[in-house]
C-alpha cells in the first residue's frame, strides 16, 4: 500500500515549487526597494523601462512555475498510477502493463489533465494582501504587477521625509509584503498559496487513487476493500484504518451511518468521509475472504497504542503522536517562513535584519530538533530547507 510518508513527500515538492515562487518575486521586489535606499536616484526609479523590466521578470517567474507545475503532475502521476495499479496485478488473470490496459490508461491521461485543469485554475489569480493606499486602514488583494507597482510607488512617495521617518515607513511595507506572501484569489477571498497548494494536489492525487481503484476493482471482481494505514492518524479514522469490509459497508462508511468490518467489529459513523480534508487514507479494492490484510490486528493496535502514548511535556501536557507531527509541521513552517525572511533582508542589504533573523532561523531550528527527539519522531530537516539559504 502507498505509505502516508510517500504521499507526504509527493505533496512537499509542490509546496517547495510554491515556496521558491514566492521568494523569487518578492526578490524583484526587495532588490528594487534596495535601489531606493539612498534616494540619489529615486527620479528615474518610475521610468516606465524600469518597471516594465521588473513586472516582466515576475510574469516569467510565474510562467516557469506554473510549467514546472504542470510538468510535475503529469510525471508524478504516471509514477502514482503505476504504483497502484502494480499493487493490484496479483488479482488478474493476465499480467498486462498499464500502457496495455486501455481503460485504466484512458483513466489516468483523463485525470492528469483534470488534475492539471484545477491546479491552473487555483493558481490563475495569485495576489499580495496589503494595505489599500487609497483607503488607509483597509487591507485588499492586489494581482502581482499591481502590488510591484504599489510598493514600489509608495516607498517613492517616501522621499522628503526624515531618515528616521523613512526608515519606519520602508519597514512597515517591507512587513506587509513579508507577512501576506503570494495568496490564491477566489473573489474577494484569499488563500495561503502554500496550504492550497498541497490540499489542490492532494484532492487529485485521492481522485486518480479511488478512480483507479473502482475501475480496477470492476475488472478482477472486487467485491470489498482494504482501507489503508499510517502511523499518527488523526484520531477519528484511527480505529478503522487497516482492516476490510464490503463494498456496502464502505458505502455506509463513505455516508456517516455506522459500519461494521469483515471481521464483525462495529463502528460508529464518521462526520468526517475517508479521503477529504486533509486524511490521506484509501480503499483498495479487494476479494473478501481471499485478499490477506496488509497488517495484523497486533501491528494495528501498536500504531494505536504508540499513537496514544504520544508525547507528555515536562509541564504535563500530553499529545497524541499526531498532534506532535502538527507542531512539527508548524516548525517546519516557520522556519522556512523566516529563511525567506533572511533571503529578503539580504536582497535589501540590510546587515542588522540578516543578523536578527538568522538567530531566530538558528533557535527555531534548535526548538525543533529538541521537541522532535522529545516525542521520539525523527526531525525532517529537508522540510526546512529554502533554496539559496
Amino acid at each position: 500500500m502507498l505509505t502516508d510518508e510517500q504521499i507526504e513527500k509527493l505533496l512537499y515538492e509542490y509546496t517547495k515549487r510554491q515556496d521558491e515562487f514566492n521568494l523569487s518575486v518578492i526578490r524583484v521586489i526587495a532588490d528594487r526597494l534596495s535601489k531606493l535606499a539612498d534616494f540619489d536616484s529615486i527620479s528615474s526609479l518610475n521610468t516606465l523601462s524600469v518597471m516594465t523590466e521588473d513586472i516582466l521578470s515576475i510574469n516569467s517567474e510565474y510562467n516557469k512555475y506554473k510549467k514546472d507545475q504542470n510538468k510535475r503532475i503529469r510525471d508524478d502521476f504516471w509514477i502514482l498510477a503505476e504504483f497502484i495499479y502494480g499493487e493490484a496485478l496479483i488479482f488478474y488473470e493476465t499480467q498486462l502493463a498499464l500502457a496495455q490496459n486501455r481503460e485504466l490508461n484512458e483513466l489516468v491521461r483523463s485525470q492528469i489533465i483534470e488534475a492539471q485543469d484545477r491546479f491552473n485554475q487555483l493558481i490563475d489569480n495569485p495576489v499580495i494582501s496589503i494595505r489599500d493606499l487609497s483607503h488607509p486602514g483597509t487591507i485588499r488583494n492586489y494581482s502581482l504587477d499591481e502590488a510591484y507597482r504599489s510598493i514600489i510607488n509608495e516607498a517613492n512617495s517616501y522621499r522628503g521625509l526624515s531618515e528616521d521617518l523613512r526608515n519606519a515607513a520602508l519597514n512597515r511595507t517591507e512587513s506587509q509584503l513579508l507577512n501576506s506572501g503570494i495568496r490564491y484569489a477566489d473573489g474577494y477571498e484569499s488563500v495561503s498559496a502554500n496550504n492550497a497548494i498541497r490540499m489542490n494536489i492532494l484532492d487529485s492525487m485521492r481522485g486518480l487513487i479511488n478512480n483507479m481503484q473502482e475501475v480496477m476493482g470492476d475488472q478482477f471482481g472486487a467485491d470489498g476493500v482494504e482501507l489503508s494505514a499510517h502511523i499518527h492518524p488523526a484520531p477519528d479514522h484511527a480505529p478503522a484504518q487497516g482492516h476490510q469490509y464490503t463494498l456496502e459497508n464502505m458505502d455506509n462508511m463513505q455516508g456517516g451511518m455506522d459500519f461494521e468490518d469483515v471481521q464483525g467489529n462495529h463502528y460508529v459513523g464518521f462526520d468526517r468521509q475517508i479521503g477529504t480534508l486533509n486524511c490521506r487514507h484509501y480503499f483498495m479494492r479487494i476479494v473478501v475472504g481471499k485478499t490477506k490484510p496488509t497488517y495484523s490486528q497486533e501491528q494495528l493496535d501498536k500504531i494505536l497504542e504508540d499513537n496514544e502514548r504520544g508525547y507528555t511535556t515536562p509541564d504535563g501536557r500530553h499529545y497524541t503522536l499526531y498532534e506532535c507531527t502538527q507542531i512539527q509541521r508548524g516548525y517546519e513552517r516557520r522556519i522556512r517562513k523566516a529563511k525567506e525572511n533572511y533571503l529578503f533582508a539580504e536582497s535589501l542589504k540590510d546587515q542588522n535584519k540578516m543578523m536578527a533573523i538568522r538567530t531566530r532561523v538558528g533557535n527555531l531550528t534548535t526548538q525543533y530538533k529538541q521537541f522532535s527527539k522529545a516525542c521520539g519522531i525523527p526531525a525532517k530537516l529537508e522540510r526546512t530547507r529554502v533554496k539559496d539559504y
